[in-house]
């Protein structure tokens, strides 16, 4: 999760430069298929850090929907989903 590139804009340009190799399908298909690692990932850390309490588990459902929603938006605003 450490490398997870923040500056979107960096992203898409490394999309655009990997659109003239590979077709859009394939680059969709990896973009979500990193998001969804990503989810994944976020989801077993907020585990971990609320399995002490009693909903921990509903938390971290409550918490990973709230970040995904936030994430998807985030790669619609910038092309990337």
């Amino acid at each position: 999760m450490d490398a997870f590139p923040f500056d979107f804009r960096m992203v898409r340009e490394a999309a655009i430069i990997r659109s003239r190799d590979l077709d859009e399908g394939i680059i969709t298909s990896d973009i979500r298929r990193l998001r969804d690692q990503l989810a994944d990932e976020i989801q077993r850390f907020i585990q971990q850090r609320s399995a002490t309490t009693s909903d921990g588990a509903m938390i971290a459902d409550v918490a990973l929907s709230a970040l995904g929603d936030g994430l998807t938006h985030t790669l619609r605003h910038f092309g990337l989903d």
